[in-house]
């Protein structure tokens, strides 16, 4: 395992793929960036000067020397992440964020927090979107690997995190801690996304 400098301040998001759907459902869910991600990094960026990254392994996996970070089977899926992960220097990164925007997504986002947890445990593992916020319950379950569940917009809640130095070391929770979102975020508020971030 590579050891890299930490900066104070950091969250590397990771956006999984959706194993085993077929050409209709790849060319909906393949086809879209990731505004919600890219606006969360944004704010992040500006009120709290938080480094942030995204990894999408559904833009991974179009190389075929990616195809097993399709796969649901841990033996085959575990070596190509943990390289993708080391490629991007996740040693540099405190923060894990897995976002799980739809039920197609669970599987892979579980088998994921379980690796990160086993090879990078000193990592603070977050998960959030839809599905989290939708059916916290199935995150929060024993010797889940997750750290916090974020229900609803992540933003506030990851900055209040941010600001109060919860997210500079590792968290301690003998259980995940759901973490809602008290406040809706004005639009009008919210800087304009960080495209450079996902496309670069």
């Amino acid at each position: 395992m590579l050891i890299g400098v930490m900066t104070d301040r950091n969250i590397l998001f990771l956006i999984p793929e959706f194993p085993n759907i077929g050409e209709y459902q790849k060319s909906l869910y393949h086809n879209d960036i990731p505004l919600g991600t890219i606006q969360i990094a944004s704010y992040l960026k500006e009120n709290a000067d938080v480094k942030c990254d995204v990894i999408d392994l559904r833009m991974e996996n179009d190389q075929k020397s990616h195809s097993y970070l399709a796969s649901l089977d841990s033996e085959k899926f575990r070596i190509p992440f943990v390289k993708l992960l080391e490629k991007n220097v996740i040693q540099e990164y405190q923060n894990i964020s897995i976002n799980c925007y739809t039920s197609f997504q669970y599987l892979m986002t579980e088998l994921m927090a379980k690796i990160v947890r086993e090879e990078f445990p000193e990592k603070n593992i977050i998960v959030g979107g839809y599905h989290p916020s939708g059916v916290p319950a199935d995150f929060t379950y024993k010797n889940s690997p997750y750290d916090i569940i974020v229900r609803g917009e992540a933003e506030k809640v990851l900055l209040d995190l941010f600001t109060s130095k919860k997210l500079d070391s590792k968290i301690n929770f003998k259980n995940p801690q759901v973490m809602l979102a008290d406040k809706v975020i004005d639009i009008n508020d919210l800087p304009f996304p960080d495209f450079e971030l996902y496309l670069r």
